[in-house]
């Protein structure tokens, strides 16, 4: 079994208590979606955090990092902030049109910096596997989400990002496809 260091040697297995496990194969029950955005890995890592298996609607398994004991402990937050309903309603208060697109698995779009990707390790009944993109279980992953969408649709009017879903705004259906064209391109 893989042990959690605290960097000044020592090692200690994560408290694991209370986390239940759906389905004892986890990692061969999981989507091939999330597959691919972990790499399995052999070695020793000083992060481990243990699983959280998800039982989903369709009947397939979807695996969480429980970092409450490892990573999020040790990583710096994120401030940047996530607005508040109010704030959305404001932005598009003078229109009439709205739509709202949601982004489907939007964290795991986001690459990990290499070394991110020490900290994200996680331990399966199967083997240690490490993440390769952003997982959604990390503290930091909503604030680095929003400062991304903000990055990318920040100049737009009548378009308002929160966390993974864009609301696009108009004031009559010509201008609101023109700003979902906007947005698309």
């Amino acid at each position: 079994m893989l042990n959690h260091s605290d960097g000044d040697g020592s090692t200690r297995l994560p408290d694991i208590s209370g986390i239940a496990l759906v389905a004892r194969d986890g990692i061969d029950s999981t989507t091939r979606t999330e597959r691919t955005h972990m790499k399995g890995r052999s070695v020793h890592a000083y992060w481990t955090a243990p699983i959280v298996q998800v039982l989903k609607k369709d009947g397939s398994v979807s695996i969480c990092g429980d970092f409450r004991c490892t990573a999020n402990k040790a990583i710096e937050l994120d401030r940047y902030p996530i607005p508040s309903i109010d704030e959305i309603f404001s932005k598009l208060s003078t229109s009439t049109v709205l739509s709202t697109l949601y982004l489907s698995q939007a964290y795991l779009r986001v690459m990990l910096a290499e070394e991110a990707k020490a900290v994200v390790d996680i331990n399966t009944t199967k083997r240690l596997f490490s993440y390769k993109r952003l997982p959604y279980d990390v503290a930091v992953a909503p604030n680095k989400f929003q400062r991304i969408m903000e990055g990318l649709f920040a100049d737009l009017p009548g378009v308002a990002c929160y966390i993974d879903d864009i609301l696009i705004a108009g004031k009559d259906f010509e201008d609101h496809e023109q700003k979902l064209d906007l947005v698309f391109r």
